[in-house]
Parts: C-alpha cells; sequence; structure tokens
C-alpha cells in the first residue's frame, strides 16, 4: 500500500511501481539534489534533477533531513505541503566489543598516559573537507594529544603522508576501513568528536550530519565545522565549539584545548541534548505522518 522512494535517483521508478500498485508514494529525499547557483550542473545532476522535479509534487509525503532542507525544499518546488522532518539519529545502542577486544584489534587506540586525549575523525577522507586543518594542528598541541582519523576516502593517502611526522611521535594514527561492530567502541574510546563538511555545495552546506549524533551518544564533546544546522546546534545545546572556513590550524588547536580542559562541563549539556533528541521520538513522529 505504499511504496518508499529512498534518495533522488528512485522518485520516478518509485511513482511509477506506486501507480501500478495503486500505492501511495512517500520520497525519503537523502541528499540535495537543488541546483546551486554558484556551481555549474553537471549533465548526470541535471537529469535526476530533472526526475525529482517532476515527481515531487506528484508524492503524498516528502521526508527531508533537517529543517533547513524541509524549508529550501518547500520553497524550491512549491510545495503545497511542507517536507516532514526526519533527522538522521541513529538508535542509541551499547557497543557489543569490550575495551580488551577493542585494543587487542587496534593496539594504537591504547593510552599512552591518563592525561592523554584522543580526538576521533570518522567519515569520508577528501580533502574538500578541510579535515587536514586539523591534522596540521597536531604542531600547536601538546604531546598529550593525538589523533584518530577512522574511515576510508579518495585521499586517505594524502592524509597519511601529512601526518607522517606526528605518526613517528605515535600522535597520529589513520585507521582506515575496519569492521562496522567496533565503531561505537572506537568511539567511546575518544575524548572529543570532530564533524568536517566542505564549505561549498547545498548538500554540504545543509547537511544532516548523524556523526553530531553518534558524538553526543558516546559522550564527546563536539568541534564542528559552522554550516547552519550544525551551528544551530552546537550553539543551542553549547555541546562544542565552531570552526569557520578562514579559521589557521594555530586557532582550531586553540579551541580543541579549550574543550579538553572543559571536558566535564561539556558532557553534562551533552546529556541533555541525547534526551532532546532520541531515534524513537524521531520515528513515533515520523510514523504519525505516514499514518496520516
Amino acid at each position: 500500500s505504499v511504496i518508499v522512494a529512498e534518495d533522488f535517483c528512485t522518485t520516478f521508478p518509485g511513482w511509477c511501481v506506486a501507480k501500478l500498485c495503486n500505492a501511495k508514494l512517500i520520497y525519503n529525499a537523502h541528499e540535495l539534489i537543488i541546483p546551486d547557483p554558484n556551481k555549474k550542473m553537471s549533465r548526470r545532476d541535471k537529469f535526476w534533477y530533472f526526475l525529482e522535479k517532476w515527481t515531487i509534487r506528484r508524492a503524498d509525503m516528502v521526508i527531508a533531513g533537517n529543517s533547513e532542507r524541509a524549508d529550501l525544499m518547500s520553497h524550491h518546488y512549491s510545495l503545497k505541503q511542507k517536507p516532514t522532518i526526519m533527522r538522521n539519529i541513529p538508535m542509541l545502542q551499547e557497543s557489543k566489543v569490550d575495551s580488551t577486544k577493542l585494543l587487542k584489534k587496534i593496539p594504537s587506540l591504547t593510552r599512552r598516559s591518563t592525561d592523554e586525549i584522543i580526538l576521533l575523525y570518522q567519515g569520508d577522507m577528501s580533502l574538500s573537507r578541510g579535515i587536514g586543518r586539523f591534522v596540521q594542528a597536531l604542531k600547536y598541541l601538546d604531546s598529550n594529544f593525538r589523533l584518530f582519523l577512522a574511515g576510508e576516502g579518495p585521499d586517505l593517502e594524502d592524509f597519511k603522508k601529512m601526518g607522517r611526522p606526528f605518526e613517528r611521535e605515535g600522535r597520529f594514527v589513520a585507521l582506515g576501513r575496519f569492521e562496522h561492530d567496533l565503531l561505537p567502541a572506537i568511539t567511546a574510546s575518544a575524548d572529543l568528536g570532530i564533524v568536517c563538511y566542505p564549505y561549498h555545495g547545498l548538500n554540504n552546506i545543509y547537511c544532516a550530519s548523524n556523526k553530531i549524533f553518534e558524538y553526543a551518544m558516546a559522550g564527546l564533546p563536539i568541534l564542528s565545522t559552522i554550516q547552519p544546522p550544525l551551528e544551530k546546534m552546537v550553539k543551542e545545546f553549547q555541546i562544542g565549539k565552531l570552526v569557520r572556513e578562514q579559521d589557521s590550524p594555530e586557532y582550531i588547536a586553540a579551541l580543541i584545548k579549550d574543550l579538553a580542559m572543559n571536558k566535564t562541563v561539556y558532557k553534562k549539556k551533552l546529556s541533555k541534548y541525547v534526551e532532546k533528541f532520541s531515534w524513537e521520538e524521531e520515528a513515533t513522529r515520523v510514523e504519525k505522518s505516514i499514518a496520516r
């Protein structure tokens, strides 16, 4: 009775199947394909945009990743009904891997001292995200600060080269790809979480990050780039610090020091943030919208 089209490449096929089945069509927009006035659109994106533009007004319900995306889509496509918001919140779950097993698999996560501060970035290893500045910030931090990069991407080797001087000191580790079951344990083993997106492109500017929720659930104060949805959450709940496009590695190092010094204060605010945003509440609200 209901066909769910996930992402822009399924909009038209989803509509066709819904018509054949006499079903309702729900379009869940994971990405923004709306043209960016500051960027030339590829032929591929033009094709998907055309299909989304044609289908979205014919959908019975549209889902967007945050309020900013919902407003943008509603205005751009002149939708009669504003998209339902479903934030990218994961389920709160305890790690199935204890610290002993984790350290056996990834010995580099072993703490070398009681005052050590572990910085963690999880996600796509792309230079466009500006991760390089966080690697360079190690130059302005004491030896007890270490940076771990978890994930794969096109520029992973570039980051490894960038971090080589710090790697010799045991302060930089590129974990690369690892088993998904290890992710919650790796997150919980860190002290501070880095959320990093490019400052250009509508899909990045209005990002719907799951990482900010994952770090918060693990009690990690957040160092985040300053896209509007991230800025709104970080400022409102005071769960971390924000990095502007022009900020230097030295300035970022100062933000990291501040987060480390006030970690206990941030942890209290993070618990309130996690109470405010839960997967269960998000799911219930969306289920009600579907039922209507």
